[in-house]
């Protein structure tokens, strides 16, 4: 589990395994992954706990899942979505579900959180990482693409696999310095705006699952009155996850690639301690108080 696509994971793993560690679950942890992808982070997780913890990990896309046979993990991966699984048989069911960086993906989003709220436990809790486009300054930009442009010139970039020719677009404009600003090769590929015409998913009404949307809907599922809204969902800001988007835009899956990488995570995590960039990664946190 040396590679860049497990590594990647790693931050938000110490952060998620102390997190479940300071719940006293009974054990077997009984969790759901949702949007697992080729779950990487499953494997991770399990390798770690052991029998500590069982877990679902579920996404919709079958190559994804096809991939996930490669970990040999005992991991029950799914081809599925939350709003497919069997509702009574998973009714009350599960301490955590976690979300990692898929809620956003989410269509409707309601109608996710609302079931996500029904297959909890009482005080069980849903974690969702994710990355808060929002947070993102122009000296943050500046410091990724000082980096980035470094490890493209290595060549240590290599154009990843994305969805459509739109998005292969968005990456070119990101990776070329001439496109302009920090902001504007930022914006070339997050401007959330340009996603609507890209993706049915992730839409909330008429604004794209950003932070707010996220919030807005998880509160109002999980408190019981609207004075408790503002109360109910921690979030926890300014954490790393520039990481992850170099290994999403292509850094290579080498021994060089995770030396890089390494070299990165540890720059960004002591960049945003001395406050010399914003963390771009949000985690909620909201508990099932009732059931």
């Amino acid at each position: 589990m040396n590679t860049v696509k497990y590594i990647n994971h790693k931050p938000f793993l110490a952060y998620f395994t102390n997190l479940l560690e300071s719940r006293n679950f009974t054990q077997p942890i009984r969790l759901l992954e949702a949007g697992c992808g080729p779950g990487h982070f499953a494997a991770l997780l399990k390798d770690q706990l052991k029998d500590r913890i069982d877990i679902i990990a579920i996404d919709p896309s079958e190559e994804g899942i096809k991939a996930c046979a490669n970990h040999n993990a005992d991991v029950n991966y799914l081809v599925t979505t939350i709003l497919d699984m069997d509702k009574e048989k998973y009714a009350n069911y599960f301490d955590v579900i976690l979300f990692t960086k898929s809620l956003h993906h989410c269509d409707p989003l309601d109608a996710t959180i609302d079931q996500t709220y029904k297959f909890l436990k009482k005080n069980g809790i849903v974690v969702a990482e994710e990355f808060d486009r929002d947070a993102i300054d122009e000296q943050t930009a500046r410091w990724f693409f000082e980096r980035l442009d470094l490890i493209q010139a290595g060549n240590h970039i290599k154009p990843p696999t994305l969805k459509n020719e739109s998005l292969l677009k968005r990456w070119t404009a990101l990776i070329d310095p001439a496109t302009g600003s920090p902001m504007d090769r930022w914006n070339s590929f997050f401007d959330v705006r340009g996603f609507e015409g890209l993706f049915k998913h992730g839409l909330q009404g008429d604004r794209m699952s950003v932070h707010s949307a996220m919030t807005q809907s998880l509160a109002k599922r999980f408190s019981k009155n609207e004075d408790q809204e503002s109360m109910v969902v921690k979030a926890v800001h300014n954490q790393s996850f520039l990481t992850c988007s170099i290994v999403f835009f292509g850094l290579e899956d080498t021994p060089i690639g995770t030396a890089i990488l390494e070299t990165f995570m540890k720059q960004e995590e002591v960049a945003i301690k001395d406050g010399t960039i914003k963390g771009t990664g949000v985690t909620y946190i909201v508990e099932k108080q009732e059931d």
